[in-house]
């Protein structure tokens, strides 16, 4: 079995302020959420969004976010 991916990794940032040491990322909110949208409709983007908001969370404060910088398994898809 193969498997191949294309478009580029999608790292996933808050909006938490860490005092001038770059960008936050999130952190998971639960496993047991999708990372993609299942809602997702290519023909309509702004209505459902390609990832699902709910999969992440912001950090606490003094927190790092626990999801990886890129993320190999949340890619790009090509128009």
């Amino acid at each position: 079995m193969h498997r191949y991916s294309s478009g580029t990794a999608l790292g996933v940032t808050s909006g938490q302020n860490l005092f001038g040491a770059g960008s936050a990322r999130a952190s998971y909110a639960s496993t047991a959420q999708p990372l993609l949208n299942p809602s997702f409709d290519p023909g309509h983007p702004e209505k459902y969004p390609y990832l699902n908001p709910a999969a992440f969370r912001r950090p606490a404060n003094m927190e790092y976010g626990d999801n990886a910088p890129p993320d190999p398994s949340l890619r790009v898809r090509p128009c």
